[in-house]
């Protein structure tokens, strides 16, 4: 009777152990998925947690095939800049002026990290017949991370708490105009970025640390 009661207690914590072994799994592949990506390709093959190595150098970018292509990161979901002379299919206009693609990405990682859901966003800058560069953008619990790749490599900018909006005028007659910046301030003003700006110094007059999201300039 012993015996039978061992046999079945044992039964039990295999079962047991099996369920939970399978709910675990269930929410792993779960938590795999970035929110707010609407299965966007470029979106769903990147996420902060899971793109560093074991000496945490982020490796985000390698899913980023050779001969890449303007409208591969079209079809993966990326906002697309299209500088003059880019061999795109794509038809410039008579001032050359560059073509941008996939702006509702940059509008759904803006109302994605507004509402404090994690989100990620794409931008692909094609210069030319042979120059391109990358930027991945990250809101991952309360924070903003920003990697750009290009031909000197990788740089990482962030975490920082902020995602701002800084409007003023600016230019010759005056015109409405607006900066976006990644900063820890919420003292930082459009005045001290444009003051920067004209002098090349990026600490700003306050000395307050931020870091210009020069693709937004295309948004305009």
């Amino acid at each position: 009777m012993k015996k039978k009661n061992i046999l079945i207690t044992i039964s039990v914590l295999i079962i047991l152990l099996i369920t939970f072994t399978i709910v675990y799994v269930c929410l792993i592949k779960e938590s795999d998925k970035p929110a707010g990506t609407d299965g966007a390709k470029a979106n769903t093959v990147n996420h902060l947690k899971y793109n560093h190595n074991s000496n945490y150098v982020y490796m985000g970018f390698a899913d980023i095939p050779e001969g890449y292509s303007a409208e591969d990161a079209i079809s993966d979901g990326c906002l697309v800049i299209e500088s003059p002379g880019t061999s795109s299919s794509h038809m410039l206009s008579d001032k050359s002026d560059p073509i941008v693609s996939g702006t509702e990405h940059w509008q759904r990682f803006l109302d994605s990290s507004s509402a404090d859901k994690n989100t990620f966003l794409r931008v692909a800058h094609f210069i030319g017949s042979d120059y391109y560069a990358f930027t991945d953008l990250y809101y991952v619990d309360g924070f903003y991370y920003l990697y750009n790749m290009d031909e000197y490599g990788i740089h990482k900018t962030g975490p920082y708490k902020y995602l701002r909006k800084l409007e003023g005028t600016d230019g010759i007659p005056p015109k409405d105009c607006y900066h976006y910046v990644l900063t820890d301030s919420l003292k930082l003003t459009f005045m001290d970025v444009r003051h920067a700006m004209y002098t090349s110094d990026l600490r700003t007059v306050t000395k307050i640390p931020y870091k210009w999201l020069g693709f937004t300039v295309y948004l305009y």
